[in-house]
């Protein structure tokens, strides 16, 4: 019977010590913490992080403390090398010498999941045997860049793989390689049956098929490519590319060459994408680098939408046809946007919501203490506690009741340093959001704090916490008296300051994808002539991405 094992407090002190006592069909369960070990799995097990079950993209993840693994090794932090292998709930960083995850094309059935897998030498070396299906859904895969010989991959395969489907993966920042990189020695014996299906491709780098087969990419969001969104580079075989989005790229978004193999391209399919706004054109086919084969007559690039009613223009142009060989069929052309296309213009998207809470709030006293303790480069700070609404008279930051289609939903606790108050504290509170992208991004808070409190908002360096740049003015945004004393004196008639919610709303562009949004909350507890003296902070923050969207 399979057992659970675990790894923390409560288990063993290290992974690796669990695997070694652990047979097939064994879950681990690892705690919240960081463990710097290279992880051999050669039984068939699940490896299961804090953060297991839930999608890194979803709001409710940034609540969740993390299992970090982190390591060198130029064959990967965490090895797969048996079948039926899942891995879920993650985050892999940090290796300088290879990938994140290795997997073995010696087996095959690898489930990886729910894991945030970023600044390794690349993301994911994955080969698989094919016998059974392996799945890579729901993960994050960003700038996985460190300098070496496959550096900046987020996915790369170069065995005679078969049987994968990427799903519902974010790419972003890969240079100067691909978000995902299929390669074969030769046509015939490259990788094969793979779905790329449901992904978004954020200011990364191409898809990019080398001597392939029946490689599918349907329903994927490709933009502001850093390259050509889709670059076929010779030898594949029986390509569909399906309902996407390709948008913005910088040079192509498909692009059709025989760059990296002596055989050409043939039995490709395009249909039913909305290619817009690629800079230098929306396909891009090199002479001599397709075959078009006698049952298709010519290459189907058909029901496409090219931001014309009119379809796609010849020549050099950001919606344009470029085909030098005249094998492209591009009538029937779609006439309006699909229901799927993105449009070239910006639009908003959620993000996440934060909301006050012991797991995602660090307090103390002093406001740069509780800024690295978010950021987790000091323990000095703690975990502030939830209280209740004792005196029955806060206000509550309350989601509408259901039915509700709200964008974010979440309610805010709230929190204090410990369960009791004392007039005359002034206690720091911060919390944090990592960006993904150097998109714009719409910031929204609602505050309250009993009695008074000061709000800054700041971009910070997430490795050194080092200031980069005031969102609010430096000094900070009050609400309220900030002297310990205006209990007494000048906050003594209704409306007091701990019966206003406070908002501010800002539009930033973060400097890099390497920053920060670090929010903190200076909240004085005003002495008051009675011994019951409450107080508390409650917030919400809601953040928006300006860029694509459905």
């Amino acid at each position: 019977m399979a057992k659970v094992i675990g790894v923390g407090p409560d288990g063993y002190p290290t992974i690796g010590e669990a695997i070694l006592a652990a047979s097939d069909f064994d879950i681990i369960k690892v705690a919240s913490g960081s463990y710097n070990e290279i992880l051999i799995i050669n039984k068939s097990i699940t490896l299961l992080g804090a953060a297991s079950g839930i999608n890194p993209l979803h709001k409710d993840r940034h609540a969740h403390e993390e299992t970090l693994l982190s390591a060198a090794s130029p064959i990967g932090i965490v090895q797969l090398l048996a079948p039926n292998i899942v891995i879920d709930g993650f985050t892999i960083e940090g290796n300088v010498e290879g990938p994140g995850i290795f997997t073995s094309f010696q087996y095959s059935g690898y489930l990886i999941l729910n894991n945030i897998i970023k600044e390794n030498a690349y993301g994911i070396h994955l080969n698989t045997k094919g016998d059974l299906y392996t799945h890579v859904k729901q993960n994050i895969l960003h700038k996985n860049n460190r300098p070496g010989q496959i550096s900046g991959n987020g996915v790369y395969t170069d065995e005679a793989s078969s049987n994968i489907h990427l799903s519902n993966n974010l790419f972003t920042g890969h240079q100067p390689a691909a978000s995902i990189n299929l390669i074969g020695k030769a046509p015939a014996s490259g990788p094969s049956n793979i779905l790329i299906t449901n992904n978004e491709m954020l200011f990364d780098n191409s898809i990019l098929l080398t001597n392939t087969r029946n490689v599918a990419i349907i329903h994927n969001k490709i933009s502001n490519t850093l390259g050509s969104a889709i670059f076929i580079g010779g030898g594949t075989n029986n390509t569909i590319i399906e309902s996407n989005a390709i948008v913005r790229s910088l040079t192509n978004g498909i692009y059709i060459n025989d760059f990296f193999s002596s055989s050409p391209n043939e039995g490709l399919r395009i249909i039913n994408n909305s290619i817009i706004g690629n800079q230098t054109a929306g396909l891009n086919i090199t002479s001599g680098a397709y075959r078009v084969n006698a049952d298709e007559g010519k290459l189907q690039a058909c029901l496409n939408w090219w931001l014309s009613a009119k379809g796609p223009v010849f020549g050099s142009d950001a919606n344009s046809l470029l085909d030098p060989d005249g094998l492209v069929d591009v009538s029937p052309y779609l006439t309006e946007a699909p229901v799927h296309a993105m449009d070239a213009k910006q639009q908003i998207n959620p993000s996440i919501r934060l909301c006050s809470s012991p797991l995602t709030t660090i307090v103390a006293d002093d406001k740069e203490t509780a800024v690295m303790s978010r950021l987790g480069l000091s323990k000095l700070g703690r975990s502030p506690v939830k209280i209740n609404n004792l005196p029955k008279t806060w206000p509550e930051l309350r989601d509408y009741i259901a039915p509700n289609n709200a964008l974010f939903k979440g309610e805010p606790d709230f929190i204090w340093p410990q369960l009791s108050s004392i007039g005359g504290e002034r206690k720091y509170f911060s919390t944090k959001y990592d960006f993904l992208s150097q998109e714009a991004h719409i910031i929204f808070i609602s505050t309250f704090a009993d009695n008074c409190h000061r709000l800054f908002l700041e971009e910070r360096n997430r490795k050194t916490g080092k200031l980069i740049k005031y969102i609010t003015p430096a000094e900070g945004l009050t609400a309220g008296d900030m002297q310990p004393n205006a209990g007494t004196s000048s906050d003594t008639e209704a409306p007091y300051s701990w019966q206003r919610v406070c908002q501010f709303s800002n539009v930033f562009t973060p400097s890099s994808v390497e920053s920060t949004l670090v929010a903190t909350f200076e909240v004085v507890n005003y002495y008051a002539y009675s011994k019951f003296n409450p107080a508390a902070l409650a917030f919400t923050m809601d953040v928006y991405s300006i860029g694509i969207s459905d």
